[in-house]
C-alpha cells in the first residue's frame, strides 16, 4: 500500500495525516518533498500524525530526521499518535 499524505492548514499549523507505510523509497521521499515545500513557502509549525501509519522503516526515519537537521530554519515539528513499537 503506497503511502497517502493528506494535508490540511489550521492557523499557521500544518498538518500532515500519514496512512500506509513510511518505508525508504519514493514514499518516504514524497513526505520530504512536501516537508521541505512547506519550509520553503515559510511554514514554521508542522505536525505529523502517525495514526494510520501501521510500518515505519528505521531507514526511510533516520533520512527525515537527517534532512530535517540540515534545515537552517527555525520551527518545529511534531509527531502524534505514535504506536508504541
Amino acid at each position: 500500500m503506497p503511502l497517502e499524505i493528506t494535508q490540511r492548514e489550521i492557523n499557521g499549523i500544518y498538518l500532515l495525516a500519514l496512512n500506509g507505510r513510511l518505508v525508504l523509497g519514493q514514499e518516504s521521499n514524497g513526505l520530504l518533498t512536501m516537508v521541505d515545500n512547506l519550509l520553503s513557502s515559510g511554514a514554521t509549525r508542522i505536525v505529523i500524525n502517525l495514526q494510520q501509519v501501521n510500518y515505519v522503516d528505521s531507514a526511510a526515519w533516520s533520512t527525515h530526521r537527517n534532512a530535517a537537521k540540515d534545515k537552517s530554519q527555525s520551527g518545529s515539528l511534531k509527531l502524534c499518535n505514535l504506536r508504541p513499537n
